[in-house]
């Protein structure tokens, strides 16, 4: 009888622990470990340069992102404003682009969709790129113009084929100017002159003229202009732009003037 007790007395506590065991586990469940509260995640601005300057790369190191496609936004401020100047500027298929030549932190801002008209609608107008600077005298509207390199005032003076160191050409001049004031000078682009319409045919290939001071215009060869390319031995053939006559009223010279490769020297 008192073995029967014992084992009765065995059964009940183990009966006990298995459920005291199953009630812990279902409460476990339902209140779960504490709550941790999360930190927020912040993202510290790149710098653009200068002690402690950080790289994209190195931000995504850091923070332990390891997709390209995660990205952060920093807003701009005041700070963060980039001084242009004229080396951080270029022109790479038809955008204007700015940004800094070297150095972390380089940003570009691109300008799209530059464009020069043909369809001028008046006379003595033009569209396109120029480059300003001083004359070094009274230059003629139209005039085909260049730079010494010598010249360490860099004023503009009449481009000569046949003349050494008056070419390549930079450029055609859009409005008279005297000499010790600025002129501005077309290099890519059209501009419009209804006087020379009928003086070369529609299409034609305009060069830098051996006879700059031409300004009759009755030879196909005026104001620097010409359509027969320079063939003595030292002249430079440079070609400068196209003819668009309409074949009644207005003439647009279409100009792309390149002062760097453009051109040769007859042998």
């Amino acid at each position: 009888m008192y073995n029967k007790f014992i084992d009765m007395l065995t059964i009940l506590g183990t009966v006990g622990i298995l459920i005291l065991v199953c009630l812990f586990s279902v409460l476990h469940l339902q209140i779960g470990p504490p709550m941790v509260e999360a930190t927020p995640f912040q993202v510290q601005p790149i710098s653009k340069g200068g002690t402690g300057a950080t790289t994209a790369a190195d931000a995504r190191t850091n923070l332990g992102v390891a997709s390209e496609t995660h990205a952060s936004r920093h807003e701009s401020s005041a700070a963060d404003e980039i001084d242009v100047t004229p080396d951080m500027i270029t022109l790479a298929e038809g955008k204007i682009v700015v940004g800094a030549a070297t150095g972390e932190g380089e940003a570009t801002t691109e300008i799209p969709n530059l464009t020069a008209t043909v369809a001028l609608s008046s006379d003595d107008t033009w569209s396109g790129l120029a480059y300003t600077a001083n004359g070094g005298a009274t230059i003629t509207q139209w005039k085909v113009v260049f730079i010494d390199p010598n010249d360490t005032d860099s004023e503009w003076q009449v481009a000569d084929a046949d003349v050494s160191g008056d070419a390549p050409a930079w450029g055609v001049n859009v409005e008279e100017c005297s000499n010790a004031t600025e002129c501005t000078v077309l290099y890519r682009g059209c501009f419009r002159n209804d006087a020379w319409q009928g003086v070369w045919d529609d299409g034609q290939l305009l060069f830098l003229s051996d006879t700059p001071a031409d300004t009759t215009c009755t030879d196909d060869d005026c104001y620097g202009w010409t359509d027969t390319a320079p063939s003595t031995t030292g002249d430079v053939v440079q070609p400068l732009g196209r003819v668009r006559d309409d074949g009644s009223t207005s003439c647009v010279i279409c100009v792309d003037v390149d002062h760097v490769n453009g051109w040769a020297t007859v042998p």
